[in-house]
């Protein structure tokens, strides 16, 4: 079933709404809703699905950059990746920024990235009352998810 957010609600709104990521299934294979398209998605170039599309557009718009900050399957998606990381007992801090910037880069970070993020997660954690270990490495995965190397392919 289709993800309604609070602004799609309307008179052509379903009965119901889905799991933001779709059920775990990709975004080609999610329903379309004419009267409901996915604003993540449309952001990223989809293609209107009531007219042909002969040649895919091609954009980098100031709305690709807000929905990566502030999107909900975006959200959903960090608290993913950190709970999984964390859940590794007995690694480092260290080793688990070499784990993230390895998935999300595809390569090892370098010696100021990793002081840099340590130094970021222990200012992050200070800020947080209820689990701030968890809280500051999302606001640590959601900046690296953020960065222009993970989203574009050289």
């Amino acid at each position: 079933m289709f993800h309604i957010t609070e602004l799609m609600w309307g008179n052509r709104s379903p009965g119901g709404s889905g799991p933001i990521d779709g059920n775990g299934r990709r975004s080609i294979y999610t329903e379309v809703r004419r009267n409901h398209l996915p604003s993540m998605l449309l952001a990223f170039d989809r293609p209107i699905p009531f007219m042909t599309m002969g040649k895919r557009v091609l954009s980098n718009s100031p709305a690709q950059a807000l929905i990566m900050l502030n999107d909900p399957f975006i959200h959903q998606q960090v608290g993913i990746w950190s709970k999984r990381l964390l859940a590794q007992q007995g690694k480092s801090d260290e080793e688990l920024l070499q784990q993230a910037y390895h998935e999300a880069f595809q390569r090892p970070a370098r010696a100021e990235e990793i002081a840099v993020a340590v130094e970021f997660l222990a200012s992050q954690a200070r800020l947080y009352d209820k689990v701030p270990r968890q809280r500051a490495w999302d606001d640590l995965l959601h900046t690296l998810m953020n960065v222009k190397e993970f989203i574009f392919i050289n």
